[in-house]
């Protein structure tokens, strides 16, 4: 009897030994991944980082370039003229037209007949 009691021992031992070998390879895999996804996700942060820095970066500048084509526009504007339209060829309107309205739109005329 002891030695089938030792063998039986023996029998269960090595069936802990492979379950827990299972479970350690299933626990190494898992954290192996959990890192892989880790570091993914860190990197992947670190570089929309730099991006956002870069795009600020043409943003400020388009900024710049936008605010001084504007002054420029208004520098510009300021030199228009009658006589530089003439001088381009516009003319004044001789016989000019407009259309009228008897009543204007949206008044708050109420009307008898509604319902």
């Amino acid at each position: 009897m002891n030695a089938l009691t030792i063998k039986l021992n023996n029998a269960i031992t090595n069936d802990d030994n492979s379950v827990d070998k299972s479970i350690f390879k299933v626990l190494l895999v898992a954290l192996v991944i959990v890192f892989g996804l880790y570091f993914y996700f860190f990197s992947h942060t670190i570089f929309n980082v730099i991006d956002r820095k870069n795009l600020e970066l043409s943003v400020r500048s388009l900024s710049t370039e936008a605010d001084s084509l504007e002054i420029k526009y208004i520098e510009l504007s300021k030199t228009i003229d009658y006589n530089m339209a003439q001088s381009l060829g516009f003319k004044e309107s001789e016989d000019t037209h407009f259309a009228s309205r008897k009543q204007a739109v949206g008044s708050l005329v109420e009307k008898t007949n509604e319902l």
